[in-house]
């Protein structure tokens, strides 16, 4: 999408209907507004910043360190992705990124350091986005599992890049 938007919005708005939607950004929903919650995953479309911590007034990065997570994958013009910060992927004008709550490995080395205990170890469905040698690669297991668990099957398939999306009752 282009901006924040519920689900039944996207789904209206599409003259061909996809065959599924992924919830890929997160938000803290504590404010009751898609659009003015923090965001826990930034994403960036056609160069445009949408559910983001960047603010555009004051040229600034408002929760930069608070927020769950700010990496995730960015994809260039020729279709190159890499994992970064959201900060960087919008400095060195990427036209694509997304970013992961939590992100869950990079160049092979599994992200522990912002998987808080209960969340990471709660079995619940999830969906994770990768890349290998230039391929996306989206996993939908069909049972429950840990963070833990995840990347473990993640990397059994060859993926050394991954974000989380979304899970729990968004993904059930």
């Amino acid at each position: 999408g282009s901006e924040a938007r519920k689900i039944s919005e996207i789904c209206e708005s599409y003259a061909i209907k996809p065959d599924y939607i992924i919830n890929g950004a997160h938000f803290d929903n504590s404010t009751k507004s898609p659009t003015y919650g923090v965001t826990i995953s930034d994403t960036i479309v056609d160069g445009k910043m949408i559910n983001t911590s960047y603010d555009e007034k004051a040229s600034s990065w408002k929760y930069e360190g608070k927020i769950y997570t700010n990496r995730g994958i960015a994809f260039n013009a020729d279709g190159k992705m890499k994992i970064c910060s959201t900060k960087t992927a919008y400095n060195e004008g990427y036209k694509s990124f997304i970013g992961g709550s939590p992100h869950l490995l990079e160049n092979w080395v599994i992200n522990v350091a912002n998987w808080h205990t209960s969340f990471a170890n709660q079995k619940t469905y999830r969906i994770a986005m990768g890349f290998a040698n230039d391929e996306i690669v989206f996993y939908f297991p069909k049972e429950k599992m840990s963070l833990s668990t995840l990347v473990k099957q993640l990397k059994d398939i060859g993926v050394p890049n991954a974000i989380a999306l979304d899970g729990g009752g968004s993904v059930n």
